[in-house]
């Protein structure tokens, strides 16, 4: 796994597992 430097990717990835999470609560 990478540390991301930059607060724009970090960001990103926090978006990508509420995405992820958000789905889940969608399949259930």
């Amino acid at each position: 796994t990478v540390t991301p430097r930059s607060p724009a990717s970090f960001f990103t990835l926090e978006v990508l597992c509420y995405i992820k999470n958000e789905r889940q609560w969608v399949s259930n």
